[in-house]
């Protein structure tokens, strides 16, 4: 049996959800350095102490954010996998979840591109983890998808990471240089490697 959520913890949930909503639209819009734990209390219309009250500091609260995206990209994108039966629409979906979720989230994952050198050790080594995970997680969910087309564990594993290398080179190409490619376009070049790959 499901435990139903509190009302206290309901209003836990939303007051951290207004600050990091705050805070992630100061990132992109501001800068990261430029932005101060007193605009993102003002903006999300919460004393400065609440604020510190969910969060120890601001780099704190971006990884706050940080962890959130990827549990939701991990969780959406294997939610949109599994419906699929068949290996072409698992991979169609797929694709297209990465492609919609980057795209949608391109602000604050320039920012996390940007700022990850700049960091402390801890943080930078916490935020090296986190995307260490997400590629892991990511490589299992490729190799489950593909497993179907009877390839050996050593040569599946290969493949994951190709597929992999694949749909992250060409979102960095499209986000993070001068080129803008129209996403669909970007969706149906990965495909069409990725299909010619697993053949």
């Amino acid at each position: 049996m499901i435990k139903e959520i509190s009302r206290k913890d309901r209003e836990y949930l939303m007051h951290k959800h207004d600050m990091m909503f705050a805070a992630e639209k100061l990132f992109i819009d501001v800068g990261y350095h430029e932005t101060t734990m007193d605009q993102i209390a003002e903006m999300a219309e919460y004393g400065k102490g609440t604020l510190y009250n969910y969060f120890e500091n601001k780099e704190h609260l971006f990884f706050c954010i940080l962890d959130e995206k990827l549990e939701t990209y991990s969780i959406e994108l294997a939610t949109q996998v599994d419906k699929q039966s068949h290996l072409d629409e698992k991979l169609k979906a797929m694709v297209n979840y990465y492609f919609d979720f980057f795209c949608t989230n391109l602000g604050f994952f320039k920012i996390a591109q940007s700022e990850k050198y700049n960091l402390n050790s801890l943080s930078r080594e916490n935020f090296i983890n986190q995307l260490k995970q997400r590629y892991l997680t990511q490589i299992n969910l490729i190799s489950d998808v593909i497993h179907q087309n009877k390839h050996g564990k050593e040569e599946l594993d290969l493949m994951a990471v190709s597929i992999n290398g694949i749909l992250n080179s060409l979102l960095t190409r499209s986000l993070f240089t001068k080129s803008k490619i129209d996403r669909n376009v970007l969706k149906q070049t990965a495909l069409k490697f990725i299909k010619k790959l697993i053949k």
